[in-house]
């Protein structure tokens, strides 16, 4: 199949020169200029000219195939901080002992999440037999046959329940990971960058146009979602600020 010569492909990079954050892996951007023709009277309607002028100006969607703390603080306006992450233990196998007490403790028990264990976190047995514990917290009692008690990354059961095979599914905090704190008057600051779209040339070769503008703004709605292949996880509108002093250059290669 051929390629009409520049064909845009709408895959490209992003690079924030202001906080010096590119965010690199491919993106799919989208751009438009909003204009309106104009009429300017020259004494009679027969003489009045007519012109096109940007109006709302130049501005567009970005969306990425994936996501990390920094790329999510600067579309939102949060703060980062490091060393502070949630990890998962998804089916973490355990056994309930065969005598008092019968506690399973958790790999990850000094830093769980005890919250994050409830109806369909903890069961026993597989296909057709498997079932599921009610999990019950601090100050509910001890548990009935079919229940666990959760503290502090420890799980109680019934006696009725012991040698029973367990999984749990939990989270617990770790010293790796990032999180973005996001308060309510946040709001991402303007920034000044390129915005890199890959084009098909006539020869197969690829090409690239290249947008410089120094005031560029997120607005519109953020989707921040799970994705499959060939979907993006991030989306967020932008927009230039193109004033007088002409901050927007576009480059081709």
């Amino acid at each position: 199949m051929a390629l009409a010569l520049g064909a845009l492909v709408g895959q490209g990079m992003v690079f924030d020169t202001t906080n010096k954050y590119p965010f690199l892996g491919y993106a799919e951007l989208n751009f438009n200029v909003d204009t309106k023709e104009i009429e300017i009277p020259k004494g009679n309607w027969n003489n009045q000219n007519a012109y096109h002028a940007l109006i709302g100006g130049f501005g567009g969607t970005i969306g990425w195939h994936y996501s990390d703390a920094n790329l999510v603080a600067a579309l939102i306006g949060g703060s980062t901080t490091t060393s502070q992450g949630i990890s998962v233990a998804k089916e973490e196998a355990g056994t309930v002992p065969s005598s008092p007490d019968y506690d399973v403790t958790l790999t990850n028990s000094a830093n769980c999440v005890d919250d994050s264990i409830g109806h369909g976190s903890v069961y026993t047995g597989s296909g057709a037999a498997k079932s599921y514990f009610q999990a019950i917290f601090a100050g509910g009692g001890a548990p009935d046959p079919g229940e666990v008690g959760v503290s502090s990354g420890v799980l109680t059961f019934n006696a009725a329940d012991a040698d029973k095979a367990v999984k749990t599914t939990y989270l617990y905090t770790n010293t790796s990971g990032v999180k973005v704190t996001i308060g309510p008057a946040d709001t991402p600051s303007s920034w000044a960058g390129y915005l890199v779209i890959e084009r098909f040339l006539e020869t197969n070769t690829l090409g690239r146009m290249t947008i410089y503008a120094k005031d560029i703004v997120w607005t519109g709605a953020l989707k921040l979602g799970a994705t499959r292949a060939g979907h993006d996880a991030l989306t967020r509108e932008f927009r230039v600020n193109n004033d007088a002093s002409g901050d927007l250059v576009i480059y081709f290669d």
